[in-house]
């Protein structure tokens, strides 16, 4: 469900209103960019896990495109979130995504995540963890990965009705 949220801000003496439509953000739960080694990766702690993974574009400046399912007539979105993280060495990290967070959600259409890695990162995916939903369902658990990567950023829209 989308929210209308108003915000006043004065800079020097000008009065600026902002208006913001947001999809409802609290509907998606993430953790935060994580380090992850042999030990403690989601993939190591959930050995039998087994992942749809997403069409992967990867550009000359070292941006990658991920997506799954199509845009159809009538979807909106649902939900968006962005974050990065800088690190002083190249690291493996991840991202763990649930939509929605608790309950069931709306028809989920298309996902697109754009992944920003370092141009040195070795690899990155992006899948949904099978049996948890997806395209065509009302929830997913997703996981974004990237190695070897000094800074890694990401945005994620969720579209549906």
């Amino acid at each position: 469900m989308a929210r209308l949220l108003w915000t006043t801000v004065a800079i020097n003496s000008v009065v600026l209103i902002a208006v913001i439509i947001s999809a409802n953000c609290t509907e998606l739960e993430y953790s935060d960019i994580k380090v992850i080694g042999q030990n403690n990766s989601y993939q190591s702690l959930n050995p039998q896990a087994k992942f749809d993974l997403f069409n992967k574009i990867r550009h000359v400046k070292g941006n990658i495109i991920f997506s799954k399912g199509q845009r159809i007539a009538g979807d909106r979105l649902l939900s968006n979130h962005l974050d990065s993280e800088q690190f002083s060495k190249p690291e493996d990290v991840e991202v763990l995504l649930h939509y929605p967070a608790a309950g069931e959600g709306n028809t989920i259409t298309f996902v697109e995540v754009l992944a920003d890695p370092d141009v040195s990162a070795e690899d990155a995916n992006t899948g949904f963890i099978q049996g948890t939903g997806g395209i065509n369902n009302k929830t997913f658990k997703m996981l974004v990965q990237c190695k070897r990567t000094e800074h890694f950023a990401y945005e994620v829209f969720i579209y549906g009705y």
